[in-house]
C-alpha cells in the first residue's frame, strides 16, 4: 500500500526551499530601495544627468533640482563695487522678468554679499530673495536684477553723454 505524505526528508527541504525563497525576497526588496532616488528637498528637476536604466555612479550628480519654495538670484559682480555693496547705505535692488521686456517687477533687499572675492573673474558674488510678486515663472529662468548703489531725490542729474561734449537738447 502506497502513502500519499510527503516524507521528512521533502517537508524540510521544502521549508528549506520556503525559507531561501523568502530571503531572495527581502534581499530584492532591500535592492529596489536602493535603486529609488530620493531628493532631500522639494522642487523641480531641473537637469538630468543620466537616463532611466542607466547605472548611476556614487561621484556624479543625477540631477540638479531647483528649490522653489524660496526663490533666490546669484549675481557675480565686478570687485569694482566692493565697497558700494559693504558700505553703510543699504543696496535697493529691482529685479525684472522676463529680460528685456520688465513685464513684472519687483524690489527686494541683498541677503549675502560673499566674503570673497574671485581670482578667476575678478568678481563676487551677491544674493537676493526673489518677492512673492515675481512668482511664478519657471524654476532656472534668467531674470534682469539692478542695483541701486546710491540714490538721491529731489535732484536734477544730466545724462552722462552731455560730459562728453554731445548735445543734450535739440
Amino acid at each position: 500500500m502506497e502513502s500519499s505524505g510527503a516524507s521528512r526528508q521533502q517537508l524540510d527541504q521544502a521549508r528549506t526551499n520556503r525559507e531561501a525563497a523568502l530571503s531572495n525576497y527581502e534581499l530584492a526588496k532591500m535592492r529596489l530601495e536602493y535603486a529609488e532616488v530620493r531628493s532631500p528637498l522639494s522642487g523641480r528637476v531641473l537637469q538630468r544627468f543620466f537616463d532611466v536604466g542607466n547605472l548611476a555612479p556614487t561621484d556624479q550628480p543625477l540631477f540638479i533640482v531647483g528649490d522653489d519654495s524660496a526663490l533666490q538670484v546669484e549675481v557675480r559682480v565686478p570687485e569694482k563695487y566692493w565697497n558700494s555693496f559693504n558700505g553703510p547705505d543699504p543696496v535697493r535692488v529691482i529685479m525684472s522678468y522676463p529680460p528685456g521686456d520688465g513685464t513684472v517687477k519687483g524690489t527686494s533687499d541683498v541677503r549675502l554679499v560673499s566674503p570673497t572675492i574671485s581670482p578667476q573673474d575678478r568678481c563676487f558674488e551677491v544674493a537676493c530673495d526673489i518677492p512673492k510678486e515675481l512668482y511664478p515663472w519657471p524654476v532656472g529662468a534668467r531674470i534682469e536684477v539692478e542695483f541701486v548703489l546710491s540714490e538721491m531725490t529731489d535732484t536734477w542729474s544730466l545724462p552722462l553723454r552731455a560730459l562728453s561734449g554731445d548735445t543734450v537738447w535739440k
